[in-house]
């Protein structure tokens, strides 16, 4: 990772995470990955849905796959902040299995914030701004 790492969690692999080949599908990983930006948000009181009054929305997500991932697998999900715009911000994370160190994906997101009212894009909110200094 380029950055530091500013928060880490480790989630499950569930029954309804895994698709037709029997490992973590595409979409699942993305909730996965939602689900760990949320519970960061949550640990400095912030809501995605409210930043001084505008939206997170997802604008790009790439995942490089490096390895897979089966049920019951636990994932180590690490989460850093990679740059900082004036109208989005991109996270990293890092995916690795507990069980073997072994690293599943790396991931690059960019979110891009809006108007709940407008919907169109606005600066960075300043709640966004101070989890660099966190």
């Amino acid at each position: 990772m380029n950055s530091t790492t500013q928060f880490s969690i480790d989630l499950p692999v569930r029954i309804s995470d895994v698709n037709y080949g029997k490992h973590l599908g595409h979409a699942a990983l993305a909730s996965l990955l939602h689900q760990a930006r949320l519970k960061y948000f949550q640990q400095h009181n912030l809501d995605e849905l409210d930043l001084d009054g505008f939206k997170a929305v997802v604008k790009e997500l790439n995942i490089q796959y490096k390895g897979q991932a089966f049920f019951d697998d636990i994932l180590h999900i690490a989460i850093s902040i990679d740059e900082i715009t004036c109208a989005t911000c991109k996270f990293k994370y890092e995916v690795t299995k507990n069980s073997d160190n072994n690293q599943v994906t790396s991931v690059s997101e960019t979110l891009v914030f809006i108007d709940a009212k407008s919907h169109y894009p606005v600066r960075t909110p300043q709640p966004i701004k101070q989890l660099l200094n966190s």
